[in-house]
């Protein structure tokens, strides 16, 4: 993997980022001589989020934007979720799809990449999913999700009153770990091995298998999760970041978009570029 770029913008707040909207010309300006590839995270982004994760599909009338999107750009969607999850909701042989934050990514072309150094840490999330299960035995509204990559710790359902005490239990078992970090997304505690890996080198990965083709492409991220800030920020210095919704955190993000409504109709917009934009 390449080394990463210097981060060159500041952390901002969600609120006070321009629309993507309002400066979409602005943006698809800086694609002159420049084919972007688009990549999106999936909850969200392309689906709201919902109570119960195994109920996210993809509407219909999405799925026709990805599928006109790919057919016009490299499309990629990079999520936590285990690429046979996406495989399942996506159902598109357009797309390159990166699941477990990037872990397992498979594209069209023969496009097949698994972290090596993820696979080592198999034998130690399978003992800390044993622990896990012990431990929140009981509480409601809690759910630990075995992926193959990574543990996640979902506490939407829960009641607010018992957090503190979930998050207390999961920084325990997780001291107890070896080679495994905690990240925080939204209401969800995910236990992965601590390595470089993420969104950011997916999104480098990605970029370098398809610059053999085409050496002036640029990244254009759209995510809503504190995930995807690894993705924004291998994108500061050349590249688009937006972030719809907000995390509750600063974000590195240039541009906004408040919901999924506004993610299809950026990428709509997109779909409906004349060819010469990007000649």
């Amino acid at each position: 993997m390449n080394q990463r770029k210097t981060l060159s913008r500041e952390s901002r707040n969600a609120q006070n980022l321009p629309s993507a909207l309002t400066r979409f010309g602005q943006i698809t300006s800086q694609f002159r001589n420049n084919i972007p590839l688009i990549f999106l995270d999936y909850d969200g982004t392309l689906t709201p989020i919902i109570r119960d994760p195994g109920k996210a599909v993809l509407a219909d009338d999405m799925r026709q934007i990805l599928k006109s999107l790919s057919s016009k750009f490299r499309t990629a969607i990079i999520s936590g979720r285990d690429l046979e999850d996406l495989k399942h909701f996506i159902r598109l042989d357009s797309v390159i799809l990166a699941g477990s934050h990037g872990f397992d990514i498979e594209g069209p072309d023969g496009m097949r990449m698994q972290a090596p150094e993820g696979r080592s840490f198999f034998p130690e999330l399978n003992r800390t999913e044993a622990k896990l299960g012990r431990a929140l035995r009981g509480i409601e509204g809690v759910f630990a999700e075995r992926k193959k990559f990574m543990l996640a710790i979902h506490y939407r359902n829960a009641d607010e009153r018992v957090v503190p005490h979930i998050m207390a239990m999961i920084k325990k078992i997780a001291g107890d770990t070896d080679g495994l970090r905690v990240n925080h997304g939204k209401k969800v505690i995910e236990l992965r091995p601590d390595t470089n890996w993420d969104k950011g080198a997916a999104v480098l990965w990605i970029m370098n298998c398809l610059k053999k083709a085409n050496s002036s492409m640029t990244g254009i991220y759209l995510g809503d999760d504190l995930t995807d800030e690894d993705a924004f920020r291998v994108l500061a210095e050349n590249g688009v970041s937006i972030i719809v919704g907000c995390h509750g955190h600063k974000t590195l993000a240039e541009y906004c978009l408040r919901d999924v409504k506004e993610v299809k109709t950026f990428l709509r917009n997109l779909v409906d570029l004349p060819a010469d934009r990007f000649s």
